[in-house]
């Protein structure tokens, strides 16, 4: 069999790459802090695996590469279970899996063990499967070559992934959007209450589109594998362009509880200043009150900020509280990632260092900058600018001429 090129394709093949790049870049750009964008990138990494499949199948690509036949059935089955994880984990404020979820992956395991004799096929074995499948749309759409009787485990897997997915999109819909809280966290959740509800609707899109294909078997008259292609490829278009216009939505759902989180409980002493990970989820509100309480007094007395190049890593190990907990409590108190928090705290400590001392605004910015902590000029000033939208000299009231501001 030849393999055909389309522009189906080549769209396909395109949007996989794109998502693959945008999955790894959400991973390393939120290593070891946001939990939520870990899921989301692995969503993206599992649709954009998936739609390699289509394009695979649309192009005749698994004649020359077999191995890859049936390779995406386990990130076909993670997609829905990932997605309903996706939307509680925002919507709860749990910064870990629950002991419930591991049963989400037992399922995607025994889902695609159902492929195991295809998997152990040799090559030239395979290639006859492979064939047999482009000259049949029914025999691929169907999932005749597993264990499980053809036709009925594919149904199956339909309604599990519907129930899945239609579930996220209940929590969604009947989510308390803290109508109290203060208007940074209503803007922050009304945000990510928008966010949720569009990609849930998407994805459950890709899988409202098969059900034509179990109602009318319209695989003997269309290409199955090019509607497939076009929900998904849009999907994952949909899920890269929002991160890029709307990066805020990372940091998940703020408050706490209902309550706002400059509320005057925070001034209040602990007698139990240490903060220990109990068995469940997400922080408590009396957890974010330790937590903002260790912070503060760590900040006012050891000054930790002004080492460049300080990471969340380092105020882990200086607190004996692990990195994911510092992480949700930032994301949920401040609606900022780490980066953002420390810098933004630096220039707080500058404001109230120029205004004890005047005449450290004679200070190059660089030489401004590295007092508080920061590495280069550059990232000072990109700081000051994405905090208030101007100058350091507007800020500051530095002298224009001590240097080009860009």
């Amino acid at each position: 069999m030849q393999q055909n090129f389309d522009p189906v394709f080549l769209f396909s093949f395109v949007s996989s790459i794109v998502g693959v790049l945008v999955s790894i870049i959400l991973v390393l750009s939120n290593k070891g802090q946001s939990f939520s964008s870990r899921i989301l990138a692995f969503i993206l990494f599992s649709l954009s695996f998936t739609l390699m499949n289509y394009a695979c199948a649309i192009s005749g690509m698994f004649i020359v590469f077999p191995f890859l036949y049936r390779s995406a059935v386990f990130f076909t089955m993670a997609i829905p279970s990932l997605t309903y994880i996706y939307a509680r984990v925002i919507i709860k404020q749990e910064y870990t899996f629950r002991k419930g979820d591991i049963v989400f992956l037992f399922i995607a395991i025994a889902y695609t063990m159902k492929f195991l004799p295809v998997y152990m096929m040799g090559g030239e074995n395979k290639q006859e499967i492979v064939k047999k499948a482009f000259s049949d749309n029914n025999y691929f759409a169907r999932e005749l070559d597993g264990w499980l009787p053809g036709g009925w485990a594919i149904i199956a897997r339909m309604i599990y992934s519907l129930i899945l997915v239609s579930s996220a999109l209940h929590l969604i819909l009947k989510w308390n959007l803290r109508p109290k809280d203060s208007s940074i966290v209503k803007e922050q959740n009304k945000a990510i209450y928008k966010w949720l509800l569009y990609l849930v609707s998407v994805i459950l899109l890709t899988y409202l589109c098969l059900i034509p294909e179990y109602i009318f078997q319209i695989s003997r008259i269309l290409n199955i594998h090019w509607i497939m292609s076009v929900t998904v490829a849009f999907a994952i278009f949909f899920i890269s362009f929002y991160l890029l216009f709307k990066p805020q939505i990372l940091y998940g759902a703020s408050g706490w509880e209902g309550r706002s989180v400059d509320t005057d409980i925070y001034i209040a002493s602990t007698h139990d200043i240490k903060v220990k990970e109990d068995n469940k989820s997400k922080l408590s509100y009396e957890q974010g009150v330790k937590l903002h309480k260790i912070l503060n007094e760590h900040f006012e007395v050891n000054q930790p900020f002004l080492k460049p190049g300080y990471t969340i890593g380092d105020l882990a190990k200086e607190t004996a509280i692990p990195s994911h907990l510092w992480s949700a409590f930032i994301n949920q108190e401040y609606v900022k990632n780490f980066n953002e928090f420390i810098n933004d705290y630096r220039l707080e400590h500058l404001e109230k260092l120029l205004k004890k001392d005047s005449t450290q605004r004679q200070y190059t910015l660089e030489g401004l900058g590295k007092m508080v902590g920061f590495k280069s000029r550059t990232t000072f000033i990109a700081s000051v600018k994405r905090k208030t939208g101007k100058t350091p000299s507007e800020v500051f009231s530095i002298k224009s001429d001590i240097g080009k501001e860009s």
